[in-house]
């Protein structure tokens, strides 16, 4: 199971992880590989998540992915532990103080 947890927007990265799953997937190099997205999902983020949604539908691969917006901190808890592997907020110099 392949996880994402943080807000649910291009800033984050969301969309570049969809189409690593997608390539994954293609490649058949990790036969059963799932998506699993979680984090903070407002109404300014929906249709950015409806978008990635047609995309995950267009490869057939919706069926592979789940949803997770707005969880409290229990089922946050509970979502993390399902992982297998997580994509972490990607890191750049400047916003990590090394510049």
């Amino acid at each position: 199971m392949l996880g994402y947890f943080a807000r649910m927007c291009k800033e984050k990265g969301l969309d570049t992880l969809v189409e690593a799953f997608i390539e994954l997937r293609r490649r058949g190099k990790v036969p059963g590989l799932r998506l699993k997205i979680g984090g903070g999902c407002g109404p300014g983020d929906e249709p950015f998540v409806n978008d990635l949604r047609v995309r995950l539908a267009s490869q057939n691969l919706l069926k592979d992915t789940s949803f997770h917006p707005n969880l409290n901190r229990a089922d946050k808890l509970a979502f993390l532990h399902s992982l297998t592997c997580f994509q972490s907020r990607r890191c750049t110099a400047r916003r990590s103080g090394f510049i």
